[in-house]
């Protein structure tokens, strides 16, 4: 489809696993309580998650 753009696959050290960039997106939104945590069901453990994120490569600053 032209004009559309195709999500991009991040390592998530958090997740343990390869994932789009958009939900990579999503858990740091809702880490930084922009997003409701319930919204990101894959993220189990938020505490982790305040440590994990900030390190990663991916991370969006």
């Amino acid at each position: 489809m032209s004009g559309m753009t195709e999500d991009k696959v991040v390592n998530c050290p958090l997740l343990d696993k390869h994932i789009e960039d958009g939900l990579c997106l999503d858990i740091i939104l809702a880490g930084n309580g922009e997003l409701k945590k319930e919204a990101v069901p894959e993220v189990s453990d938020w505490e982790k998650a305040k440590h994990v994120c900030p390190g990663c490569q991916a991370y969006y600053k």
